[in-house]
């Protein structure tokens, strides 16, 4: 219960008629900020589970994840033999001087390696295995990471539209009240005019978070690689994962680590893989070995066996003009290689900042902003319901008020993400046994 007022001073008599109407008014802005933003029946509501879990079926992702699964059905097929058995056949006809017949031979030979070509080959394929499970886990990470930011960012807009919504809803009770108070001769046209261009702008603002809502809720329906002509709407609170406490340990091992973040791992394996094709090729052109039977049949020796050895050795080719371009491209892949993990390390950098800095500004506007605004607010409503205010600087507290109410929600979005990302990288580098983005307290939904 609001605690009695003293009287209007004789001077501002003017303002005697608001008194009543205004604290009217705080009680229905009171009812009004407890009620549920308005339902929009054509949206679909996502949780920030069920948005990463549609995530990690993009189709991205999930053609990243069969291409790594079909190289490896197959590669396991790959045999220790890198040569074929041949077999051939000759068919003819010799007329001798005394006899005459068919005469044929069939010739059986199977080629051995002596330089290690199957053993490389395999080599080769696992390194290229290892590339593809890296470019699918980075993929993944990726895509977990753009849904994680849309979803929040979206969070916060619609936290910031229903502050929006319920701002114009008591700005149109507010005008209602200034226009019955001027009407009653206690305010000026001035301060209707001022009360109506106050709505208009918050109407506006209100236009501005809409849409910037729908675009963000088509980026959302695109990074879970769905199509949709519905925008999407959140469901549920922020994600608040748990972290290990922010200290240079954690920094320390973050850093040591980066190497092995999908990213960065997959450059490292495609370099690596160029450098053991090369090794593979020269293995291909080494020492060749080839050994056979023949069966011949002529008319003077109806069955006569053979057996064959031929040799190939690695005097003038030993694949040069392939491996220049297997060895040249291996030296670029390392220095974009070398560039990921830098891009990796600045990220991860660049993660710890965001947490720390992102909590700054949500605390910042929690414990010191947002009470100061309200108390301005309040009290600027009790000079004018005292009649020692104006409605311009009510309406000036409102203003404020409202903004830095739609930055906080945004703020604690932010700050959610953060943490998530931290998270997520931590995860990923086995640093934290958390599994999942659990909620220790979640925040109120939009």
């Amino acid at each position: 219960m609001r605690e009695s007022l003293p009287a209007a001073s004789p001077s501002c008599m003017r303002y005697q008629h608001l008194r009543r109407g205004t604290g009217l008014l705080l009680l229905a802005s009171a009812a009004f900020l407890a009620a549920a933003p308005p339902c929009r029946a054509a949206e679909l509501a996502l949780s920030f589970d069920e948005a990463l879990a549609l995530a990690e079926r993009a189709p991205l992702v999930a053609a990243a994840q069969r291409s790594a699964h079909t190289k490896r059905q197959l590669d396991a097929q790959i045999s220790r033999l890198p040569y074929n058995p041949q077999l051939g056949v000759q068919l003819g006809y010799r007329r001798e001087l005394v006899e005459a017949g068919v005469d044929a031979v069939v010739s059986l030979a199977q080629g051995f390696n002596l330089a290690g070509y199957g053993a490389a080959r395999r080599r080769s394929a696992r390194v290229e295995e290892a590339t593809l499970d890296a470019e699918a886990l980075a993929a993944r990470l990726r895509q977990r990471l753009m849904s994680a930011r849309s979803w929040t960012a979206l969070w916060g807009a619609t936290a910031a539209r229903r502050e929006a919504e319920i701002e114009v809803g008591l700005m149109g009770e507010f005008l209602t009240r200034i226009e019955h108070g001027a009407q009653a001769g206690a305010l000026i046209q001035v301060d209707v005019t001022e009360a109506r261009a106050y709505l208009a702008e918050a109407r506006l603002q209100a236009l501005t978070i809409e849409g910037e809502v729908v675009d963000l809720g088509l980026e959302l329906a695109r990074s879970i690689g769905r199509a949709t002509d519905a925008p999407l709407q959140p469901a549920g609170p922020l994600p608040e994962p748990a972290l290990p406490e922010s200290s240079k340990v954690v920094r320390d091992q973050l850093l040591a680590l980066a190497g092995e973040l999908p990213e960065p791992r997959a450059r490292r394996l495609l370099s690596e893989g160029e450098r053991l094709r090369a090794v593979e090729t020269r293995a291909q052109r080494g020492t060749q070995l080839a050994l056979g039977a023949q069966w011949v049949h002529e008319p003077s020796a109806p069955s006569t066996i053979l057996g064959t050895l031929s040799l190939q050795l690695p005097v003038f080719d030993h694949g040069e003009r392939e491996r220049a371009d297997l060895l040249a491209s291996a030296e670029r892949l390392r220095g974009a290689a070398a560039d990921a993990l830098l891009t990796a390390k600045t990220e991860l950098v660049a993660a710890l900042h965001e947490l720390e800095h992102s909590r700054e500004i949500w605390e910042h506007l929690t414990t010191s902003m947002l009470p100061a605004s309200e108390t301005n607010l309040r009290l600027r409503e009790r000079l004018l319901q005292a009649g020692e205010g104006t409605v311009l600087e009510v309406l000036l507290a409102r203003r404020s008020l409202a903004a830095i109410r739609g930055r906080t929600a945004r703020a604690q979005a932010g700050h959610s993400f953060a943490r998530y990302k931290l998270w997520l990288y931590l995860q990923q580098l086995g640093i934290t046994d958390a599994t999942a983005a659990g909620n220790k307290s979640p925040s109120e939904g939009p």
